[in-house]
């Protein structure tokens, strides 16, 4: 039994008792003047409590519902991330891994568990060109950067990749994705 179980199953049991106290205190001469407006008032509000219980109990099951469906998006984004081909990492503003997708782990040759607090700096041979992409997304100036860096995996030979990252609009996440096609070409803004 729940807590908001117990609480409805104790108010229950003091409604029962005070309608037995009011009942004596009808049969009664001895009550004075001030204990059945007492009484009256005390079983309003629990009456007032035994609705509030029931509204609560009505929200716990809300939130219940909406954990599950919660827990069931989680698992179906994280698996959607980890069939993708290309390597996916999430950092922290400061670039610090949080998480990563399997086909990182696979390019890193580390394990995705032990990638996690590494920054991702660690595996790219240009790391002053990196933290400048870092702190283009941290201060807002634009919200996706392109570079070209030689990512080195561990115990492999490095190799000329793509990093995009982009910050994202509802975390304060940074994600990178890693690729073998050169970055994109500046816009000259010739015709």
């Amino acid at each position: 039994m729940n807590t908001i179980e117990s609480l409805t199953v104790r108010t229950n049991a003091a409604r029962g008792r005070l309608t037995e106290l009011e009942r004596r205190m009808e049969n009664s001469t001895a009550a004075g003047p001030g204990v059945k407006p007492a009484l009256k008032e005390l079983s309003s509000a629990l009456e007032e409590l035994l609705v509030a219980n029931e509204q609560l109990s009505l929200h716990v099951s809300e939130l219940s519902a909406t954990r599950h469906e919660s827990a069931v998006l989680t698992a179906r984004q994280d698996e959607f991330v980890n069939l993708l081909p290309l390597a996916c990492i999430w950092t922290d503003e400061r670039g610090t891994v949080e998480d990563a997708n399997e086909a990182t782990a696979a390019l890193l040759n580390v394990a995705t568990r032990r990638l996690s607090g590494k920054p991702l700096s660690l595996f790219l041979a240009d790391r002053p060109s990196f933290l400048d992409a870092v702190s283009v997304l941290r201060s807002g100036a634009s919200h996706v950067v392109d570079i070209a860096v030689q990512v080195r995996p561990r115990e492999r030979r490095p190799r000329q990749m793509r990093v995009t990252g982009h910050k994202l609009r509802h975390d304060v996440r940074l994600c990178w994705i890693l690729s073998d096609a050169p970055p994109a070409a500046p816009d000259s803004g010739a015709p």
